[in-house]
């Protein structure tokens, strides 16, 4: 009588082989304890274990080391966590990946690239989606969110070429519809003016940007929609005349951070960190369209 659990029947089918006999402990009829002894082929399969003696991961082998064919990794509770393929040594095909906690990756490759939708669900529902394009995100970028029913976007932000570059939107919770803050991206940095709304769609802050820095008008408001301030951005920090409210009345008023009392150091800095490497193309983005 030979008897097998489920891990090893795993094996088996995975292309292992049992080399020694198994033995048996029996208490009372009933089978409590066995062992089995399988091996793998190096040459066809790559598989790996932990501490404990489970297997981690499993690929097949075409020859030389390459992989080649079905390849799978698993959780620490004993189920399957990843699922795809190798073709000559690449990931290729759809890889899904799942958590214990329900969580599910699907991703799309070409050739040992992320090239095309990948998407994130937990409980079959899709709460994020990306475009990728030959490894890097390229394209709306989508979050989805429950609690405006099903499939409502939450948020979008666009990508070119592996960085942020575009419009971004995110809109609030709630049954109203308004966006809660968006603006715009260019090379990665916030670049140009970056609006915050409330549910109401009234202002609560507006700041404009430059290269990822604060540089330009700015007009801040508390979360109950009275503005509390004004004034203007230089290289990131407050300059020139800034207006405080409370209300509609002024209770201070200040002249900051005059760029002729300013360190000569911390002025160099503050230009190159938000200009180019040359002053020609800092001109030439300062008057490119954000996309």
């Amino acid at each position: 009588l030979k008897k097998f659990d489920n891990m090893s029947n795993v094996h088996l089918n995975l292309g292992g082989e049992i080399v020694s006999g198994s033995y048996q402990v029996i208490q009372q009829d009933e089978v409590v304890l066995y062992s089995q002894v399988i091996k793998y082929d190096k040459k066809k399969y790559y598989v790996s274990f932990g501490d404990n003696g489970d297997i981690e991961s499993y690929t097949k082998i075409l020859v030389w080391g390459i992989r080649h064919g079905l390849h799978l990794e698993w959780n620490n509770d004993g189920t399957v966590g990843t699922k795809g393929r190798y073709v000559l040594g690449r990931k290729h095909g759809l890889l899904v990946s799942t958590t214990p906690s329900s969580i599910r990756l699907e991703e799309i490759y070409f050739w040992g690239y992320k090239h095309g939708e990948n998407s994130l669900y937990q409980d079959n529902f899709r709460f994020h989606s990306s475009e990728y394009r030959w490894g890097k995100q390229h394209g709306p970028s989508i979050g989805y969110s429950k609690t405006r029913g099903h499939g409502q976007v939450s948020d979008i932000t666009h990508y070119k070429r592996g960085l942020k570059h575009g419009e971004y939107t995110d809109y609030p919770r709630g049954s109203s519809f308004y966006n809660r803050e968006h603006g715009h991206y260019k090379h990665g940095n916030k670049h140009g003016y970056w609006i915050k709304e409330n549910l109401d769609g009234e202002v609560l802050e507006k700041i404009k940007w430059s290269r990822g820095g604060k540089h330009g008008f700015c007009v801040e408001y508390d979360d109950k929609n009275n503005l509390t301030g004004k004034g203007k951005y230089k290289y990131d920090f407050k300059h020139g005349n800034w207006v405080w409210y409370d209300g509609d009345e002024i209770i201070r008023e200040e002249i900051m951070n005059e760029w002729n009392e300013l360190d000569d150091y911390y002025k160099e800095f503050s230009r190159d960190r938000y200009r180019s490497e040359s002053v020609l193309m800092y001109w030439i983005d300062k008057f490119t369209p954000n996309n």
